[in-house]
Parts: structure tokens; sequence; C-alpha cells
């Protein structure tokens, strides 16, 4: 393999895994009233069921970020794809409530180090002024996940039941274990950085969390990326479905266009966050304001057409593309040993508030105003119990913007003083 390509094949390769994890992820969007009536849950039970994965996924992110920084990606990545095929396996022959919910968890479990692995060995194969753009490029393969988890599942779903789908994903997950074992290495040859010890990765975590800089970033990364997940990630298809009275691959599909807009805005702010250092808190500004106008246009106009319904869904994931530049801005203030723990931390801050606090929030408010006989009814609410249920989302934006406020930007010179850190 030509040396120069050498760190493309190995980001590619993770990525698999990316791809495949944030399609597990929004999985449970389309299945919705399946499980409705082959468990027998209330949509409380299906929020939940659906935040299972996020519990062990937003747990695991400290630990399995220091993991990658002791044993490297390729170890760490391959025991993770292994577990996720086990848990697909399973989750397609869960004949109740608690054991496709013990499959989420193993989900999630399996799919916690991918981030922290990939955002690391981007970190250690790609040049410093390149690495808000492969955050990017890495978020546009997730995205494409997420594009694949609604819409195309969505046609599976219909064809040949949920069940079956799962078990698709349990080959592919075999696929991915064989691809990321050939394929990725953890750092060039020519890297002489010691692996992190256990003393030490616990010395590096304090750090990390004594840092108000690390828990602001945290914070805004987690309002604005979980509005997304709590949004897109389980009720906006059965939300479009009631609203515009469209069949589920057309919600899917429809909803599908937020994670599109993420995939092709990414590179292009982690572009900008590279080549303009000095602009990102206002791009982080403006995109977040416009996210916030975006959405509610979107969840509390009524009769828009389903053209331009189409167009906000785009520009709303546009717009929230801008958490990345919280992962380049902590990526700067830390040392390189410390990297993927800070990923790490990061990414469970992310996905702190979306799945495992928004999604089953909204199902509970779901419950309160929907139909009584919400299991037996397919579509059991109206519009009004969805735009009361998602009054959450547009005040987590605005704690987003309240946490800019506070957000130092990240100098040039801090830059290559973090660069000089460099084993």
């Amino acid at each position: 393999m030509p040396n120069k390509f050498q760190p493309w094949f190995i980001w590619l390769a993770a990525t698999t895994f990316v791809f495949f994890q944030f399609l597990l992820q929004t999985s449970t969007s389309v299945m919705v009233p399946a499980f409705m009536r082959d468990f027998h849950i209330d949509p409380l039970q299906v929020g939940i069921l659906s935040s299972s994965y996020f519990y062990s996924y937003l747990t695991l992110q400290l630990p399995s970020g220091m993991l990658v920084d002791k044993f490297g990606a390729r170890v760490v990545l391959s025991v993770g794809i292994i577990l996720c095929a086990i848990a697909c396996w399973l989750f397609g022959h869960a004949t109740d409530f608690y054991q496709a919910e013990f499959s989420r968890i193993l989900m999630g479990i399996g799919s916690a180090p991918v981030i922290a692995a990939a955002f690391g060995l981007a970190a250690h194969w790609f040049p410093n002024n390149r690495f808000a753009l492969i955050i990017g490029l890495t978020d546009t393969i997730g995205m494409a996940g997420g594009i694949t988890g609604q819409a195309y599942l969505a046609y599976w779903v219909a064809s040949i039941g949920w069940r079956q789908t799962m078990l698709g994903c349990f080959i592919a997950a075999l696929i991915i274990t064989v691809v990321i074992g050939l394929m990725v290495r953890d750092k060039p040859y020519s890297s002489h950085t010691p692996p992190a010890t256990t003393d030490n990765a616990f010395v590096k975590l304090k750090a990390l969390v004594r840092s108000p800089q690390i828990w602001l970033h945290g914070i805004f990364v987690a309002m604005v990326w979980g509005v997304a997940i709590g949004f897109t990630g389980l009720w906006s298809v059965l939300f479009l479905q009631t609203q515009y009275h469209l069949s589920l691959g057309l919600a899917a599909s429809a909803s599908s266009m937020v994670f599109l807009g993420i995939a092709l805005a990414t590179p292009i702010i982690g572009w900008l966050a590279d080549t303009f250092i000095h602009v990102r808190r206002k791009l982080m500004l403006g995109c977040t304001v416009a996210a916030l106008i975006v959405l509610s246009i979107t969840l509390y106009c009524p009769h828009l057409t389903f053209i331009l319904l189409l167009i906000l869904l785009f520009l709303f994931g546009c717009c929230i593309s801008s958490y990345i530049i919280s992962f380049a801005m902590v990526r700067e203030i830390t040392a390189p040993e410390s990297r993927a723990t800070a990923m790490g931390f990061t990414n469970m801050m992310s996905i702190a508030i979306g799945a495992p606090v928004l999604q089953p929030l909204i199902g509970y408010f779901l419950k309160g105003s929907g139909s009584a006989n919400s299991v037996a009814n397919s579509i059991p609410f109206n519009t009004q119990n969805f735009q009361h249920a998602f009054l959450i989302l547009p005040v987590c934006l605005i704690i987003a913007l309240i946490s800019l406020i506070f957000i130092k930007p990240v100098t040039v010179s801090e830059n290559l003083r973090a660069d000089t850190f460099r084993g």
C-alpha cells in the first residue's frame, strides 16, 4: 500500500464502524409502531428502549477513550464491532421488551469506542491543520449511516420486517470486523508516543475534568447534538406521519434530510474552522441561532409544503453541524497523549442529553397527552401533542447559546503550543 494513501485507507476502515453505529442509533425511529405492537409497550417504553443504547454508550465514553489511548484503536474497535454483531442477532430474536432492551444496551457497549478511536487515528495519521476537516468527513460518513438507518431501513422494515432487517445488520457487522482487522493500524511507525499507563491515564482524566473550557464545549455539543438525536433519532418520523399524513417511507426520507444536511455541511464547517481560526465562535453562534429559528418554524408553523419541509429539515442539519468545531478546539487545548480520552469525554457529553434524556422525556410528555389506547392505535397522537412535547428542544438550543458566551477562542499560539507536546 502506498504510504501516502495509508492514512486514508485506515481512516476509511475505521469510519465503516462510524457509519454502522449511526445506523444502529437511528434504526429504531422507523420501528416505533412495530415495537408498540410486538412488545405491547407505550411511547415512554419505546423511548426507554431506543435510549437504552445510549445509556451504555454514554457511560463508557471515558473508559473507552482511555482504552484506546492504552491498547490502540485496532484492538478496541475489533472487540467493539464483534459485540455489536452479537447484539444485532439478539435484538432480531428478542421476544419481549426486556430482551430487546438488553440487546440495545449491548449495542451501546460495542459502539462506545468508535468516535474516540476514529478521532484518535485522525490525530495520529493526519496533519494538525486538517484535523477539523477529517472530523467533518468522519461525521459525513456517520450521517450517511443515519440516512441509511431512516430512509433505507424503512424500506426493508416495510418489505421484510424489522427482525430480518436486524439480522441483516448482524451480517454487516461481521463484514466490518474483517475490514477493521485487515486495514486499521494504530499509528505511523515513526511515532514514538508511549502508551498511556493506567495511573497516568487517571491523572490526565483528572486534569481534563477540572478544565472549565472542556466542560463548556461539552455543554455546547450536548445541547446542539442532543436536539438532533432527541428529535430526529426517534420521534421525527412519527411526527411527520402525524402532521403531514405521510407514509412511513416518505416520513423517513424527509427526516433523513437532517442527516443529509449534517453530512454535507460538516466537512465545509471543518474546513472553515481549520482555515479561519478567528471566526470559530462566530460561526458556532450564527449556526446555533439559525438552527433555533429553522427548528421552530418546522415544529410550530402549520401547513408547510412538503418541499419547504424538506428544505427546512436540510437547513436544520446544516446549522447544527457547527458542533464539530468544539471537538477541534478541545483537541487543541489537550496534550497528544490524552487526545483520545478528551475526544471520548467530549463525545460522552455530546450524547448525554439527546437519547438518554430527551427521547424518553418526549415519550413521557406524549404518553400524558396522547390517546389512552396508545398500543392499539398506530399513530395515537395529534400535532398539538407533539408540539407540546417538543418545547424542550428550543430550550436546549438556547442553553447552547448561553454556553458560547463563556467559551474562549483558541489562538494560533495556543494551537502551536499544544503541538509541541507531540512525541
